[in-house]
C-alpha cells in the first residue's frame, strides 16, 4: 500500500515511467508499482537505498550487473526491462501479481507434489540464470512469487536479482556477506567464494520449508543462524514433522542439496530438479492433474515402518548392494551420509567396543555384501540387529574422542527412528550445550524429561538447566523446565548456583517459589 507523504509516489521517472503506489521495502531499497507513461503497462520500479546510491563502485558495478539480468528470458525468471539514475539508481522489473511463497508458508504445511513442483520450477529458472552467468545469492521465500496467470496452476517468479553477481566477478568483490541469513549457504555465511550451488542450498531450504512450514535453522540472533548453517547437521523432515511421512528418496535429495560443503551438493540445478522427479511423491497426482491432498500423499507415501522406497531403481547391482551395506550399518548406529570405501572403516571404529557381538556382525555384514558385490549375486539379510541404545553409546563414544558433528548425526538419525528414545534426546542436549547452543540443548532436555521423568533425579541434568539461567535468551525456558519437570530434584543445583552473580538472582526466586508451592501458598 502507498504510504503517506511519500514523495515519489505521482512523480514520473525517467520520464517514462510514473509512480502509482509504494508496494515494500526491504534491505536493498524501495519498490513501487508503477506504469509505463504513454503505454499503460503495470511495472515494478525499484529505487536503491541512498546509501547504495552514492558509492560510485557500487554504481558501476549495478550498471554492469542490471545488463546482464536484463538478458534473463524465461517464464520463471523476472527480468529487468530498464535502469537508471533519477533521484537515486532504480531497476525496472515486470510487475507481478500473486502469492508470496512466504505467504504460502505461513498457511500451513504445502502437499509435497505441489511443493516439488513449486521447487522444480525454482530450479528450473536458476539453469536460465547459470546459463546468463547469474547467481541470484538471495533465492528465499519472500523471493519467489506463484504468480496469478489464468489456466498455469501455480506459475513460479524469481524476484529481485539485484542481489546477483557474476559468476566470474571480480575477485575484489570476494569476501562480501550479501543475502539473508537464514538462506544462506555454509560458504556465503564464511564470507567464501559464492556460485550456483550457494542457490542449490537456498532452494532446498525452501523446498524444505515448503514441506514442514518451519525453517531448518532458527535462532533469537542472525550470528547464531550464520554459525548453524556452517556447522549444524539439518534435522531431516521426519524429526521436524513426524506426523508425515516423507520417502527416503526425497529425505535424501533435501540431505544433499543441504550438504556443508559445495562439492557434496548437486551441481547443476538440472541434478537437483531429476533427483525430485525420481521421487515417489513427485508422481503423486490425481487424474486431473491436481495435487494430491495431505491424507492422500501421507497413505501414499511408504513409512519407515515398510522399509520400502517406491522410487525407480536404476542402480548397477555393484552399487546397489554396497549402499544396502551401507544403510545397514547406518541403522547398527554408524551414521548417514557414509560414503562407500572409508565409512566401513568409520563404521568398525564407532561400533568397536559397545559390543563385540555389534563390531563382529558388522564385518560379517560389509564382508558378505562385497563378496555378493563381486559375485552379483544378493547380498544376505543381516543375522541379527545392534540396538538403539547400543547405537547412543556409540554416539557418545564418538563425542568422547572428539568427533562432535557425527555424534549429533548418530542422534539425529536415532531420533528420527524412534521419536521416543529418550537417552538419545539427553545426549544430543549435551552436545548442543557444549556447542554454545544453549536454546536447542534445552529443548532436547526438555524431551528427554518429557519421554523420561526419572532423568530429573540426574545431578548433571539439572545442573546444566540451572546454569542455563545465565543466558538471558534462554532464561525463560530453563526456568520453565525446572518448575515443571525438576522441580524438587533441582533445589540442590539452585543453592550451588546461589554463588554465582549470574546465576544468584535467579536462582534465589526459583527457590522461593518452590518452597512457596510446596506450602501450598504459590500460585
Amino acid at each position: 500500500m502507498a504510504e503517506k507523504g511519500d514523495p515519489r509516489v505521482g512523480s514520473i521517472v525517467a520520464e517514462r515511467y510514473r509512480i502509482l503506489e509504494r508496494m515494500a521495502s526491504g534491505g536493498m531499497g524501495v519498490v513501487y508499482r508503477a506504469e509505463r507513461v504513454e503505454l499503460g503497462r503495470s511495472v515494478a520500479v525499484k529505487f536503491l537505498h541512498p546509501s547504495f546510491a552514492r558509492n560510485r563502485e557500487f554504481l558501476e558495478r549495478f550498471g554492469k550487473e542490471a545488463r546482464l539480468m536484463g538478458r534473463l528470458d524465461h517464464p520463471n525468471c523476472v527480468s529487468v526491462i530498464d535502469f537508471g539514475v533519477d533521484d537515486g539508481a532504480f531497476i525496472v522489473m515486470d510487475f507481478v501479481t500473486g502469492q508470496s511463497l512466504s505467504e504460502l508458508i505461513g498457511d500451513g504445511r504445502v502437499p509435497p507434489p505441489r511443493a516439488i513442483a513449486i521447487a522444480t520450477q525454482i530450479l528450473a529458472g536458476l539453469a536460465h540464470a547459470r546459463e546468463r552467468g547469474i547467481v541470484h545469492r538471495d533465492i528465499k521465500p519472500a523471493n519467489v512469487m506463484l504468480a496469478r496467470v489464468a489456466g498455469t496452476g501455480d506459475h513460479v517468479r524469481i524476484l529481485d536479482f539485484g542481489l546477483a553477481r557474476l559468476v566470474d566477478a571480480d575477485k575484489s568483490q570476494s569476501g562480501m556477506v550479501v543475502g539473508t541469513p537464514n538462506y544462506m549457504s555454509p560458504e556465503q555465511a564464511s564470507m567464501g567464494t559464492v556460485d550456483g550451488r550457494a542457490d542449490i542450498y537456498a532452494t532446498g531450504l525452501v523446498l524444505y520449508e515448503l514441506l514442514t512450514a518451519r525453517r531448518v535453522f532458527v535462532a533469537d540472533e542472525p550470528l547464531e543462524v550464520l554459525e548453524k548453517h556452517r556447522s549444524a547437521p539439518a534435522p531431516t523432515l521426519a524429526e521436524q514433522c513426524p506426523e508425515q511421512a516423507f520417502s527416503a528418496a526425497l529425505e535424501a535429495a533435501i540431505a544433499r542439496a543441504l550438504s556443508k560443503s559445495p562439492g557434496d551438493r548437486f551441481q547443476t540445478p538440472e541434478e537437483f530438479s531429476e533427483a525430485l522427479a525420481r521421487t515417489p511423491e513427485a508422481r503423486m497426482r490425481d487424474p486431473s492433474g491436481d495435487s494430491l491432498s495431505p491424507a492422500q500423499v501421507a497413505a501414499s507415501v511408504p513409512t519407515a515402518a515398510d522399509g520400502r522406497d517406491r522410487a525407480p531403481r536404476e542402480r548397477p547391482p555393484r552399487s546397489r548392494f554396497l549402499r544396502r551395506a551401507a544403510a545397514v550399518a547406518v541403522v547398527a548406529g554408524a551414521v548417514g551420509a557414509l560414503t562407500v570405501g572409508d565409512g566401513w572403516d568409520r563404521a568398525r571404529r564407532w561400533l568397536t567396543g559397545q559390543t563385540e557381538r555389534g563390531a563382529a556382525w558388522v564385518g560379517r555384514t560389509v564382508e558378505a555384501a562385497q563378496r555378493s558385490a563381486e559375485s552379483k549375486t544378493e547380498a544376505p539379510r543381516p543375522p541379527e540387529q545392534v540396538s538403539v541404545e547400543a547405537t547412543v553409546e556409540a554416539a557418545e563414544r564418538l563425542a568422547v574422542a572428539g568427533d562432535r558433528e557425527a555424534a549429533i548425526r548418530v542422534l539425529h538419525r536415532v531420533r528420527a527412528s524412534d521419536p521416543r528414545n529418550a537417552r538419545a534426546s539427553l545426549v544430543l542436549g549435551n552436545l548442543y550445550q557444549e556447542k554454545g547452543w544453549t536454546l536447542e540443548a534445552l529443548t532436547a532436555w526438555s524431551e528427554a524429561l518429557r519421554r523420561n521423568p526419572r532423568y530429573a533425579s540426574e545431578r548433571q541434568v539439572n545442573e546444566r538447566v540451572v546454569a542455563a539461567l545465565a543466558n538471558p535468551k534462554a532464561r525463560n525456558k530453563a526456568r520453565a523446565i525446572v518448575l515443571r519437570q525438576l522441580r524438587a530434584s533441582a533445589r540442590p543445583a539452585l543453592r550451588a548456583a546461589l554463588s554465582k552473580p549470574r546465576t544468584a538472582p535467579h536462582a534465589r526466586q526459583l527457590l522461593e517459589q518452590l518452597a512457596a508451592e510446596q506450602t501450598g501458598l504459590g500460585k
